[in-house]
């Protein structure tokens, strides 16, 4: 139940972590039946139970822990997952017919997390300029059609440290989401919270 020790001792984010990164980094295996997706299921499962297999079949394994709701937020483990967001396809083992489609998971590791995954989400979708519904506002997309087509260009540039390719971007873009934000650190307070157009 290495798995088991591997997901519980997940090192401490800031921020919802999507299970296909977990499954990935806590090494899942896939084989012909079973997708990391179902494998992770199986894990959440044995950890509810603190036990996976079967006991007549004598492959019964230990997780070495008591049993876990991974589920509850206030566990003891400071770890928990919720389910968030559109259905998504995950990949299933080689020999599987049926497609696997349903919410992901998101992971919470720590106590690190501020915000839900829902404003996690506004943020990233301002930040790399989709123009979708919000969290918060969900009835009209909030970035305008020019900011949205510079994001999109630019947000990569910038987080690769190419800031001469993305200088709007850094300037305007960036600052503008932060303000947007802000109430969400309240020991951060700007120069000024105009926005430069």
């Amino acid at each position: 139940m290495d798995y088991a020790k591997k997901l519980l001792e997940f090192p401490a984010c800031n921020y919802w972590v999507h299970e296909s990164v977990v499954s990935r980094f806590i090494g899942l295996p896939t084989n012909n039946q079973y997708g990391q997706s179902e494998a992770l299921t199986a894990l959440i499962a044995c950890i509810k139970k603190s036990y996976g297999g079967n006991k007549r079949k004598k492959n019964q394994a230990f997780t070495g822990f008591n049993p876990i709701e991974l589920q509850d937020e206030n566990n003891e483990s400071g770890v928990c997952f919720q389910h968030w967001g559109r259905k998504e396809l995950f990949q299933r083992g080689t020999d599987s017919t049926v497609p696997l489609v349903r919410r992901p998971r998101w992971f919470k590791f720590g106590n690190g997390v501020i915000q839900e995954v829902g404003v996690q989400m506004d943020i990233v979708n301002q930040l790399v300029g989709n123009r979708v519904p919000d969290a918060l506002n969900n009835d009209d997309p909030s970035i305008p059609v020019f900011a949205a087509k510079r994001r999109q260009k630019s947000h990569l540039k910038f987080y690769q440290g190419r800031d001469l390719e993305c200088i709007p971007y850094r300037n305007y873009d960036v600052p503008a989401v932060a303000v947007k934000y802000l109430w969400m650190w309240p020991n951060i307070k700007l120069k000024s919270t105009t926005i430069r157009r």
